[in-house]
């Protein structure tokens, strides 16, 4: 059985949520023919897309090999998980309750939605190169942390401590230059996501449901972390924003349905939300998208853009 090459930046079942039912269903449509609307930035246009093609890139979450070969171990990850979370989003309705193990998964989804698209390397590699002195530190603050890190990746120095010493020297005296390769970036997706879903879990959940004749519109980079008057923040705050109680999470989950998280608590509430309230959260995700900011209609698009 051959590798997935092509990768979703968004899930096909996610981006499904956003489709135009009745289109879908008149025209008999499969859920890979279904249509949207995207604003895309770079080409400053208003187009129809399936969603099929829609943010996909190759390979984007293969690791690479050492024999120079790609490994779709990630992929197939996500796309486990994205099994298991698809029929919740399709069952989701006013007043439900997710059990816990449906609540977990829900909360690794929407972490791993704010790190898995295309807008989270260019900023870790930013940030990497901004604060490089302090990250050298952080990640070896000793010899023995540098001599864990080289077995962990099978390197034979890690047993001669003159090598290891020197290394280390190396690293604090900047003769290594720091690098984030694929491959950190792939393993640094997970482990911040994991950690970003136990502090989602912790949170107050709120699935605020869009009146008749209003939706939700979504990006390329759905979710946003604000501060408290429901601004985006002037940088990406990332997995530290998650674990700062003050900060609103938003991801729009459907085109009925919005997942807020504040606060601490842990409980699960529904509300209904005026049109008004859907407009503030769609203008908060036209000010956070890195391309392509997607709806289930033409008009609604040409409202937030305008």
């Amino acid at each position: 059985m051959s590798e997935p090459k092509n990768h979703h930046l968004l899930p096909r079942f996610y981006l499904s949520g956003f489709c135009d039912p009745e289109d879908q269903r008149s025209k008999g449509r499969s859920r890979d023919q279904c249509r949207l609307w995207v604003h895309d930035w770079q080409q400053g246009c208003i187009e129809e897309r399936t969603i099929k093609k829609l943010t996909v890139r190759r390979h984007y979450y293969s690791a690479d090999t050492r024999g120079g070969g790609r490994d779709a171990g990630p992929e197939k990850v996500l796309a486990e998980l994205e099994d298991r979370v698809a029929p919740i989003l399709r069952s989701l309705r006013p007043g439900w309750q997710p059990g816990a193990q449906e609540k977990v998964l829900l909360a690794h989804f929407a972490a791993l939605m704010k790190f898995r698209v295309s807008g989270y390397r260019p900023w870790a590699l930013r940030y990497a190169e901004e604060n490089e002195a302090e990250i050298r530190g952080r990640v070896f603050p000793d010899p023995e942390a540098l001599r864990e890190d080289l077995r962990r990746h099978g390197q034979p120095e890690a047993e001669d401590p003159e090598t290891v010493e020197r290394v280390f020297r190396d690293i604090h005296s900047v003769a290594y230059e720091l690098t984030l390769t694929k491959n950190h970036m792939l393993e640094r997706m997970f482990s911040i996501g994991a950690k970003a879903a136990g502090a989602l879990l912790r949170r107050d959940w709120v699935f605020g449901w869009a009146p008749e004749g209003a939706s939700f519109v979504t990006s390329d980079d759905p979710f946003v972390l604000m501060d408290p008057a429901l601004g985006p923040p002037a940088g990406y705050m990332g997995d530290v924003g998650f674990a700062v109680a003050r900060a609103l999470a938003l991801l729009p989950l459907t085109q009925k349905t919005c997942l807020v998280a504040f606060g601490e608590g842990g409980g699960v509430h529904h509300l209904k939300y005026s049109r008004k309230d859907v407009r503030d959260i769609n203008i908060v995700q036209t000010k956070h998208y890195e391309r392509w900011l997607i709806a289930r209609h033409k008009p609604l698009l040409e409202r937030l853009v305008g």
